[in-house]
């Protein structure tokens, strides 16, 4: 007999083998023994869930010759004809391949034929939201009307993209993703049928890491009966997951917490010197951070955490530690990391980058309002690091004005230059650089390495950073960088932006730091206007990217823009 794998041998043959949707079963079960079966059904829900499992056992026990009121009994021909795949009468149609019109239409010829066998023929048709919509209406009526002896199963994971029409013409089932445990209570079955020697913890982790689908988990369980030699254990099941998701994620919570940077930094190297998937870190560590939120907030639901005794006393004790806000924070800013390490060379510098600006503050927790910003300001000065420069806020617009549609770079170059802000408050030399200082050839050599790793997330502050010379000297753990506009200066440090910059630049040197912007070459100083328009730096800028000049004058241009 040739090999088969362990999620078709163990495909549920009952409505009772069905893990974790009873309310599905059951009404399945009472409409079976009633005798009140409908015409069609859409079953919803995530990839393996059991939807198609269920439609080929709503197949059998309608059409049991021992039975047909319940479940089924699998030993009779039709039964086993079913099991095997080799029924004439449950017709299976893969909906993203056969989504034209045309296969539709074939399938309203055939659909009025009579059973083969059976008292009623199948069709099964998966993924049917990837029907085209002439295929859809040309299934319609039939779906509204089909002959008797015909039932219909739609399976679906994304039913949102099926149209209302069809959706109004069947009994609509939604399967639910399946909890850690019920994933692994099963497993355990398979193991014991088996033969399969294996550790709880480690079909804990498998079940873990298929995040609710049982069809995943059963088939990473088979790739590791082949990896494990003898049973199959923890340190197996990380090697082949490529995590180490118990200790790894409990370690770099609590360094997260006691704002080790340093240590955090090492751990997340360490773990990719290892070979561990940094995306799948970043979601175990999202997994983690959110369960302490339902521990911090007191909504830990009713079925628990899905962790193990371990985990769970380990979470516990670390909850006692930060504040909700800070969880939350956390959470966030981790969350965006794992988005954001698709298509990366480095997987790591997205954790990094997560991982530094959680430690470094409340900088990335600005708010957008003005005046909330302006009420806030006192207690942000107050905890503002010593030798920190303050934020450069633009004014706020007045409430009449309207922004002015895009004027062309020689329309701009027309407008008179607005007086430079005043510089900032000089800092005084801090003296010698204590041991383990920043020094400037560390920063300006890896100052390159935190622009791309910026750009990557924020095309916009790219744009603002190119025209950076960089850091020109360092003052304590304060980074001044040399920037050659005050539009430029005055967006760099706004909050947001500050806070991005401060965080990959830590990431890139392995320390912690802040920054602080300065017009370079000289035009810190420099507050009066030119002589001449043609004089002005920004208008020298234009021409030298291919603006030209249509008219010089020293009026205030037109709140309109000339069409001309």
């Amino acid at each position: 007999m040739s090999f088969q794998s362990l999620y078709r041998k163990w495909r549920s043959q009952t409505f009772g083998d069905i893990v974790g949707q009873e309310h599905i079963t059951r009404t399945l079960l009472n409409a079976l023994r009633s005798g009140r079966v409908a015409h069609a059904y859409l079953f919803c829900g995530p990839r393996g869930t059991g939807k198609t499992s269920t439609a080929r056992l709503l197949a059998k026990a309608v059409n049991c010759l021992n039975n047909g009121a319940g479940e089924p009994c699998n030993e009779c021909t039709l039964c086993r004809s079913i099991t095997a795949g080799s029924s004439l009468d449950v017709i299976e149609i893969d909906g993203a391949s056969n989504r034209g019109i045309d296969d539709i239409r074939d399938l309203r010829e055939k659909v009025n034929f009579a059973p083969a066998e059976g008292q009623r023929k199948f069709y099964i048709i998966d993924e049917v939201h990837q029907l085209s919509t002439d295929a859809f209406n040309a299934l319609l009526k039939t779906l509204e009307e089909p002959p008797a002896h015909t039932i219909f199963v739609l399976a679906s994971t994304e039913a949102h993209k099926i149209p209302a029409t069809i959706l109004s013409r069947c009994q609509r089932f939604d399967f639910r993703r399946l909890t850690v445990r019920e994933v692994a209570g099963r497993l355990q079955y398979i193991c014991e049928q088996e033969g399969i020697e294996s550790e709880p913890a480690a079909l804990d982790l498998v079940a873990r890491s298929a995040t609710g689908s049982l069809r995943d988990a059963i088939s990473t369980l088979d790739q590791l009966r082949a990896y494990a030699d003898g049973a199959v254990t923890v340190a197996q099941v990380e090697g082949l997951l490529g995590t180490r998701a118990g200790a790894g994620v409990r370690d770099l919570a609590a360094q997260l917490f006691a704002k080790d940077l340093g240590a955090g930094l090492r751990l997340i190297n360490a773990l990719a010197d290892d070979g561990v998937d940094m995306r799948q870190l970043g979601r175990d560590l999202v997994d983690y951070l959110r369960a302490l939120l339902l521990v911090k907030a007191s909504a830990v639901p009713a079925g628990g955490l899905d962790l193990t005794a371990e985990g769970e006393a380990a979470l516990q004790e670390l909850a006692r530690g930060p504040q909700l806000a800070d969880v939350v924070r956390c959470l966030q800013l981790f969350s965006q990391a794992d988005f954001a390490a698709r298509g990366l060379v480095r997987l790591q510098l997205p954790l990094e980058m997560a991982f530094a600006a959680a430690v470094l503050g409340e900088e990335s927790a600005a708010p957008a309002d003005p005046a909330m910003a302006a009420r806030q300001a006192p207690s942000r000065e107050a905890a503002r690091p010593a030798g920190r420069a303050p934020a450069v806020v633009p004014p706020p617009r007045s409430v009449a004005a309207r922004p002015a549609p895009a004027r062309p770079a020689a329309a701009e170059a027309t407008r008179p230059a607005e007086p430079l802000p005043a510089p900032p408050a000089p800092v005084a030399d801090p003296g010698p650089a204590p041991s383990g200082a920043l020094s400037l050839g560390e920063l300006q050599g890896s100052w390159g390495q935190a622009v791309e790793a910026i750009g990557r997330g924020d095309k916009k502050l790219l744009g603002l950073l190119r025209d950076c010379t960089g850091p020109e000297r360092v003052e304590d753990r304060t980074v001044v960088l040399g920037v050659k506009f005050a539009f430029h200066k005055g967006a760099i440090e706004q909050e947001k932006n500050r806070a991005i910059v401060e965080a990959a630049l830590s990431a890139a040197v392995g320390r912690p730091c802040l920054i602080r912007c300065v017009l370079s070459s000289g035009r810190e100083e420099r507050a009066a206007l030119p002589a001449s328009p043609l004089d002005d730096p920004l208008v020298k800028e234009a021409v030298s990217r291919g603006a030209r000049i249509r008219t010089v004058t020293n009026s205030t241009p037109r709140e309109e823009p000339d069409d001309k």
